[in-house]
């Protein structure tokens, strides 16, 4: 019969064991990006992220995006509260909060056993949408910066030309019934040590540059450019 304290001492090990276990699974990196006007190179927002990677296939991300725009008359200022979970990169589920000059908006999206469920509150609606999908679909509201991350790593990692992804913002758009499109890559390819992707995107065209390592140096859309930072 083991003593008490030989028993105490395995147990404490396998405790021991099992906190660095746990330990080296969770890892945390945290990123800042920058977005700019093109036109006059003017910084207009600012967003920090981290993101955990709980196991090998299962990542949590949350963010917080500050977005502050006086230009040719236009004043918009707005505070992102974001976060989201998913499985080999695929949403899983995904929550924003946003303080705005123009109200209050929340959105929120979950995983469902066939398909997803999608509900909003703006300033004037609220409201739920079941969508029944059976596709593999990736996150992308494009009013932040991080959603852009996980696209790269999903491009780099499956090699696909084509994705599908849900713009959860759309929901409360009384034209869209399924806020679900077609992420399409135009071209991509090396110059210089740095890879990019051009990519199609709602009537939208976005050109995305790399390093060598993979990390984001560029994002080009419209009258925006978007930059991480060190």
């Amino acid at each position: 019969m083991k003593s008490p304290v030989i028993v105490l001492l395995c147990l404490l090990l396998i405790n021991i064991i099992s906190v660095f276990a746990f330990s080296s699974i969770i890892q945390e990196e945290e990123h800042t990006m920058n977005m700019q006007l093109i036109l006059n190179g003017t910084d207009v927002a600012t967003e920090t992220f981290y993101l955990k990677n709980m196991s090998e296939n299962f990542l949590e991300v949350g963010a917080k995006t500050i977005i502050d725009i006086k230009y040719k008359g236009t004043v918009y200022q707005a505070e992102y509260q974001t976060s989201g979970k998913f499985s080999d990169l695929k949403v899983e589920s995904y929550n924003a909060t946003v303080t705005a000059t123009n109200g209050k908006f929340h959105y929120s999206l979950k995983r469902l056993i066939n398909g997803f469920e999608v509900s909003f509150e703006t300033p004037t609606i609220s409201d739920k949408k079941v969508l029944n999908v059976s596709d593999d679909l990736y996150l992308l509201d494009n009013n932040i910066m991080w959603n852009w991350f996980l696209i790269v790593k999903v491009l780099e990692k499956t090699k696909k030309d084509k994705l599908k992804v849900i713009i959860p913002q759309l929901s409360s758009h009384p034209m869209i019934d399924t806020p679900i499109f077609d992420l399409k890559i135009l071209d991509k390819y090396s110059e210089n040590n740095y890879k990019f992707y051009i990519i199609s995107l709602v009537n939208s065209q976005i050109i995305i540059k790399l390093d060598s390592n993979g990390k984001i140096i560029e994002i080009l859309e419209g009258a925006f450019r978007v930059v991480q930072s060190d």
